[in-house]
């Protein structure tokens, strides 16, 4: 990457950042999907490994 091309995008990182930190209803949103992302894989990884004790 040049080093304009990664400046421009240390710049949109740090604008989003900012955004973010700005707009606590939107960071408890993106943690809540998080916290369900997280639930399901604990879910599936639970599942294989009682399928694979049943196999």
């Amino acid at each position: 990457m040049s080093n304009r091309k990664k400046q421009r995008f240390d710049d949109l990182v740090a604008e989003y950042r900012q955004r973010l930190w700005n707009d606590p209803e939107l960071m408890r949103e993106i943690e809540k999907r998080l916290d369900e992302k997280h639930e399901a894989r604990l879910k599936r990884l639970n599942d294989d490994d009682s399928s694979s004790l049943h196999a």
